[in-house]
């Protein structure tokens, strides 16, 4: 019982920022981020799933984040509410945080998840080509084109498509 929880507890450690991140991509509220974080370790603990490698795990990962941000997204309509800095404190770096998050959640899905994969969690392309199960060379271009809507976006363009 006890190596279980072991191995529970350093499964969670391994993949928690990696599932809080593309939770967070998805639903841009931190606290409905967690909810969709636990309700995914939930399942893996309920279900006690066992994984091939730690790639195969980062995978499914991803994959049930994503399906239970979608759901989530589809059956409740979503208010935009601003949070503060944790300190309580409106400064500019503050605002200019937020407007980034809030750019980089308006991309298209095959922007957003690789730029918040490779750019934010610190994957490699290799790794993060693994985990959305394609090509290592359309993560490089996805992640470009991510860059350059972003940058398009927090100049005021419009955000269109590269």
């Amino acid at each position: 019982m006890e190596d279980q929880r072991d191995s529970y507890s350093q499964f969670y450690e391994r993949n928690a920022n990696l599932v809080y991140a593309v939770a967070l991509s998805y639903l841009r509220h931190r606290e409905d981020a967690e909810d969709c974080s636990a309700d995914v370790f939930a399942q893996v603990f309920e279900q006690k799933l066992t994984f091939e490698s730690i790639e195969h795990e980062r995978a499914w990962l991803v994959t049930a984040v994503r399906n239970r941000c979608r759901n989530r997204v589809k059956h409740w309509f979503q208010s935009r509410r601003d949070e503060m800095p944790e300190n309580g404190r409106s400064d500019e770096a503050a605002v200019q945080l937020r407007m980034t998050m809030d750019a980089i959640a308006e991309m298209p899905e095959k922007y957003r998840l690789p730029l918040v994969l490779c750019a934010v969690q610190g994957y490699s392309t290799a790794e993060t080509a693994k985990m959305l199960q394609t090509n290592e060379s359309t993560i490089t271009t996805r992640i470009s084109r991510a860059r350059k809507i972003l940058r398009k976006k927090l100049e005021g363009g419009e955000m269109n498509e590269a």
